[in-house]
C-alpha cells in the first residue's frame, strides 16, 4: 500500500516536472 502511494506521488512529480520542462 505504501509503495502505492509513492508511485502515485511520482507520477504526479513526474507529471509537473515535463509541464514546468514544456513551458520552460
Amino acid at each position: 500500500m505504501r509503495a502505492r502511494v509513492l508511485l502515485i506521488e511520482q507520477m504526479m512529480f513526474t507529471r509537473a516536472w515535463l509541464k514546468n520542462e514544456r513551458f520552460a
